[in-house]
């Protein structure tokens, strides 16, 4: 096995060697492999695993240190390297977009029926001549300019989802919900299971 690994080393370095360049064109044609996958998931990977992205984009950055220093033979090997971690982007990416739209799902599923059941809690609620224990006056009021503005923010976190923007519809999606506790609380309402 050691004779075989070996040999397989000395038939790369003979490669390097035989190119007559030191390696250059096998660590450019690396590098060109590298970036075009790269290229496939950079606008994806920014958007929802930014962290991974700025990872590889230093790393990226390395080996191109590494080929202008002409040391061809590690540039390709840390290129091969960084390839396979671009591939493992592409499945951090697709995980994180199922769990955001999970996210946004179980709170699309609750959220039309919250702020309908808002404001009829509202309405109820200014009709009445006394308020339930722990309702004030003015948390009514201010649920009555509250709940239309809810309404109009759930519209826009459904509608950044409409177009894919999954981080942005979530952020709304989870601000609309704080929001919603916080005027059904006042309001003495039950906060369903799905807000909690």
């Amino acid at each position: 096995m050691a004779k075989k690994s070996i040999g397989v080393l000395l038939v790369a370095v003979m490669a390097f060697v035989a190119c007559g360049d030191g390696g250059k064109a096998a660590a450019d044609a690396a590098m060109q492999a590298l970036q075009s996958s790269y290229e496939g998931v950079k606008v994806d990977a920014a958007k929802y695993v930014p962290e991974q992205a700025k990872g590889i984009d230093a790393a990226l950055a390395a080996v191109r240190e590494t080929v202008a220093q002409g040391d061809y033979m590690k540039a390709v090997t840390e290129a091969q390297a960084l390839t396979s971690k671009v591939s493992e982007l592409g499945t951090a990416i697709a995980a994180r977009k199922t769990a955001l739209t999970s996210a946004f799902d179980s709170l699309n599923g609750a959220m039309p029926a919250v702020v309908t059941g808002l404001q009829t809690q509202v309405d109820t609620l200014a009709k009445a001549k006394k308020l339930p224990a722990g309702v004030t006056k003015e948390a009514v009021e201010a649920a009555k300019v509250a709940v239309p503005g809810l309404s109009a923010s759930w519209d826009e976190a459904a509608a950044s989802f409409k177009a894919a923007n999954l981080t942005d519809a979530v952020a709304k999606a989870q601000a609309v919900k704080a929001k919603a506790v916080g005027l059904m609380t006042s309001l003495g309402m039950t906060v369903p299971e799905a807000l909690k």
